[in-house]
Protein backbone atom coordinates (compact mmCIF):
# COMPACT_ATOMS: atom_id res chain seq x y z
CA UNK A 1 0.00 0.00 0.00
CA UNK A 2 2.55 2.43 0.54
CA UNK A 3 4.10 2.23 -2.85
CA UNK A 4 0.74 2.75 -4.53
CA UNK A 5 0.36 6.19 -1.50
CA UNK A 6 3.86 7.08 -3.30
CA UNK A 7 2.41 7.58 -6.28
CA UNK A 8 -0.76 9.16 -5.74
CA UNK A 9 1.27 11.76 -3.67
CA UNK A 10 1.11 14.01 -6.23
CA UNK A 11 -2.33 13.94 -6.39
CA UNK A 12 -3.60 14.21 -3.18
CA UNK A 13 -2.43 13.70 1.05
CA UNK A 14 -1.83 9.84 1.25
CA UNK A 15 -1.72 8.76 4.87
CA UNK A 16 -1.44 4.82 5.49
CA UNK A 17 -2.32 3.36 8.89
CA UNK A 18 -1.38 -0.43 9.48
CA UNK A 19 -3.65 -2.58 11.55
CA UNK A 20 -3.46 -5.72 12.50
CA UNK A 21 -6.22 -7.01 9.91
CA UNK A 22 -7.13 -3.95 8.42
CA UNK A 23 -5.10 -1.23 6.72
CA UNK A 24 -6.74 2.00 6.72
CA UNK A 25 -6.13 4.35 3.71
CA UNK A 26 -6.94 8.67 4.51
CA UNK A 27 -7.19 10.74 1.19
CA UNK A 28 -7.11 14.49 1.52
CA UNK A 29 -6.53 17.29 -0.64
CA UNK A 30 -8.42 17.35 -3.61
CA UNK A 31 -9.43 14.09 -3.52
CA UNK A 32 -12.78 12.33 -4.96
CA UNK A 33 -14.50 9.65 -5.05
CA UNK A 34 -12.88 7.60 -8.17
CA UNK A 35 -9.69 8.42 -6.68
CA UNK A 36 -10.14 5.93 -4.18
CA UNK A 37 -10.89 3.19 -6.53
CA UNK A 38 -7.81 4.52 -8.21
CA UNK A 39 -5.65 4.16 -5.33
CA UNK A 40 -6.77 0.59 -4.34
CA UNK A 41 -6.03 -0.56 -8.61
CA UNK A 42 -2.59 0.82 -7.86
CA UNK A 43 -1.85 -1.27 -4.95
CA UNK A 44 -3.37 -4.00 -6.34
CA UNK A 45 -0.81 -3.64 -9.14
CA UNK A 46 1.69 -3.11 -6.98
CA UNK A 47 1.32 -5.94 -5.11
CA UNK A 48 1.04 -8.21 -8.47
CA UNK A 49 4.39 -6.71 -9.09
CA UNK A 50 5.79 -7.64 -6.28
CA UNK A 51 4.19 -11.25 -6.58
CA UNK A 52 5.54 -11.58 -10.03
CA UNK A 53 9.42 -10.31 -9.48
CA UNK A 54 9.11 -13.16 -6.77
CA UNK A 55 7.99 -15.72 -8.71
CA UNK A 56 10.53 -15.08 -11.33
CA UNK A 57 13.79 -13.53 -9.73
CA UNK A 58 15.08 -16.83 -10.43
CA UNK A 59 14.92 -17.10 -13.92
CA UNK A 60 15.68 -13.00 -14.55
CA UNK A 61 19.07 -13.40 -12.70
CA UNK A 62 19.61 -16.32 -14.75
CA UNK A 63 18.66 -14.67 -17.90
CA UNK A 64 20.68 -11.87 -16.95
CA UNK A 65 24.21 -13.68 -16.51
CA UNK A 66 23.67 -15.50 -19.70
CA UNK A 67 23.42 -12.21 -21.17
CA UNK A 68 26.25 -10.91 -20.10
CA UNK A 69 28.35 -13.85 -20.43
CA UNK A 70 27.78 -13.66 -23.87
CA UNK A 71 28.22 -10.11 -24.20
CA UNK A 72 31.80 -10.94 -22.54
CA UNK A 73 32.29 -13.24 -25.15
CA UNK A 74 31.87 -16.57 -23.19
CA UNK A 75 30.09 -19.27 -24.80
CA UNK A 76 27.60 -20.69 -22.36
CA UNK A 77 26.46 -24.46 -22.10
CA UNK A 78 22.59 -24.93 -22.34
CA UNK A 79 20.66 -27.61 -20.70
CA UNK A 80 20.77 -29.87 -23.96
CA UNK A 81 24.05 -29.36 -24.07
CA UNK A 82 24.50 -27.39 -27.03
CA UNK A 83 26.81 -24.55 -26.47
CA UNK A 84 24.92 -20.44 -27.52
Amino acid sequence: MELAAYVFSGKCRVKVQPGRAVTRVLLNGDADGSLAGELANEALNQQCRIDLAKKNSRLAGMIVTRALLSACGERTQAKNGRGQ
